[in-house]
């Protein structure tokens, strides 16, 4: 069986950690992008990219390009552009994903904007301490499913290490030192407080209130009372 092919586009860390995963369980996986990423611009950031982009193809190439792709090539898209960047450019992403035969994967925040860590926590629980619940297992099934999706190798008997699981939602891994107290790469510019959370990227302060479960039933899909994401 071939490995699946899959086509990555974006910036910052959701759909190369995405696209890193997939690369890890065998699939062939191409990440176009175009000059600087923000990811390599943190702390560490340099070491954070080539982890991130272990064993992917990188082309540089414009994101719009993608129209000029044949059908059948890719099996999966992934990516976390903002609908406005695709609206300008005339590019219908439903519309591509069927003439491209191709399941199309979009990673968006809240309002359509990207939602920095501590804002998403924010917005998904409207708590302002403390880890969300058995995050353990649930990282566990999300990393069981992508086993499954992407069929290393094809039939056969595969673990999901649950230790490592955890490990792996550290970026990095043991690719560099790590100071004691110090988080190794996003500069502190995030900010909790009583109303909410603040974040500060490239001199502009984004803020986000507290999303009590009121808020989360009333703007979150849901089916029964299970958000569908």
């Amino acid at each position: 069986m071939r490995p699946t092919t899959v086509l990555e586009m974006g910036r910052y860390l959701a759909p190369a950690y995405a696209g890193m995963v997939l690369a890890e369980q065998g699939c062939a996986v191409t990440r176009w992008h175009i000059g600087d990423d923000p990811l390599r611009q943190l702390r560490h950031g340099e070491e954070l990219w080539a982890w991130v982009n272990e064993g992917k193809t990188l082309i540089e190439r414009r994101a719009e390009a993608v129209r000029e792709e044949p059908a059948g090539r890719w099996d999966a898209v992934i990516e976390n552009l903002l609908p406005e960047f695709w609206g300008a450019r005339g590019i219908d992403r439903a519309a591509e994903a069927l003439r491209l035969e191709t399941v199309w994967i979009s990673i968006q925040g809240a309002q359509g904007r990207m939602s920095f860590d501590v804002v998403a926590q924010c917005q998904a629980w409207g708590e302002l301490a403390g880890p969300s619940f058995y995050i353990g297992d649930t990282a566990t099934g999300l990393w069981a499913a992508f086993k499954a999706l992407a069929m290393l190798g094809g039939p056969g008997f595969y673990v999901v290490n649950q230790p490592a699981v955890l490990a792996k939602l550290v970026e990095g891994e043991e690719t560099i030192e790590r100071p004691a107290g110090v988080y190794p790469y996003d500069p502190d510019l995030y900010r909790l407080t009583q109303q909410g959370a603040e974040v500060e990227y490239r001199g502009q302060l984004v803020t986000e209130p507290r999303r009590d479960r009121e808020w989360r039933l009333r703007s979150l899909p849901h089916r029964r009372g299970r958000f569908l994401v």
